[in-house]
């Protein structure tokens, strides 16, 4: 007990110290830290540069200098345009095909300050997914999940934020529940960058290929990781929840499942996906 004035005393209590957490607490936290420190370094930062525009590579003049890796002989400084996942160490990187332009020069930026130019080696807009190739052998891939053991509530991390990858190898991380599964979006709709004006109204994802989410996805977030607690990749997220008539703050991902496991492994090969057909004539 404690005393307000003479003869007076009041019940107190004792706030418990900031170290005691739950024991289920910080198990979550602890799982949640480990699973994003084993996934974040197969994250990547896409930079896009039009053809007539070349690249020079900066001095490393200061350790702070923002975006320092890149520069276009005009003096401007290109930024980031989207993300993209590692698949396997020797240079294959998983990207939304609505973020690229063919005719474009990339650079690809990893955590560990590498940065390599990188080619389209294959593209499926009808998946909205595409394979970037960079020459490595020393890349780290993401562990592969399977999003059809999903199921609502489910924990999930998503890994992106492209500006803060290339400025400083740390990208951004969310985490939020699966709201909804089977997602759809509407005709016309593009994943991709805002100058790209690639739609989707053939799209697999009007039919409700997508993951919907609660965790935090900015625009720039386009073609980052979605991924459950055991650091395993379930998604890649879009930009889907940045265009008006979307639910906010949803974000959206594709799923990775054997569906589109069947989409990836003939663009790793640099061919084109098959899609089977049934119609009435």
């Amino acid at each position: 007990t404690g005393h307000v004035g003479p003869g007076k005393a009041v019940a107190q209590t004792t706030a418990p110290h900031p170290a005691e957490l739950p024991s289920a607490v910080v198990a979550l936290e602890n799982t949640i830290v480990s699973a994003i420190s084993r996934a974040e370094k197969s994250v990547v930062a896409i930079t896009r540069t039009p053809p007539e525009g070349s690249i020079a590579i900066l001095e490393d003049s200061a350790p702070d200098a923002p975006f320092r890796q890149l520069q276009r002989s005009s003096g401007q400084l290109p930024l980031p345009d989207a993300l993209g996942v590692i698949l396997d160490r020797n240079g294959l990187i998983l990207t939304l095909s609505d973020l690229l332009n063919k005719t474009d020069l990339f650079t690809v930026t990893t955590t560990a300050g590498l940065r390599l130019a990188a080619t389209v080696k294959a593209s499926d807009p009808r998946s909205g997914l595409a394979i970037l190739e960079v020459s490595s052998t020393d890349l780290s891939p993401i562990a592969m999940g399977n999003a059809e053991q999903l199921r609502k509530g489910a924990l999930v991390i998503a890994i992106g934020n492209p500006h803060a990858l290339v400025r400083d190898g740390q990208p951004s991380a969310s985490w939020g529940i699966v709201s909804n599964l089977a997602q759809r979006i509407g005709p016309g709709i593009q994943l991709g960058s805002p100058d790209q004006p690639t739609t989707a109204n053939q799209s697999l994802h009007q039919l409700g290929t997508l993951i919907q989410t609660d965790a935090k996805l900015a625009f720039s977030t386009g073609g980052g990781a979605l991924i459950n607690l055991r650091g395993e990749f379930i998604g890649l997220t879009t930009s889907a929840a940045t265009i008006a008539g979307h639910e906010r703050p949803a974000g959206y991902a594709i799923p990775m499942n054997g569906a589109f496991g069947r989409i990836i492994d003939p663009l790793k090969e640099g061919r084109e996906v098959e899609y089977g057909l049934l119609g009435v004539g």
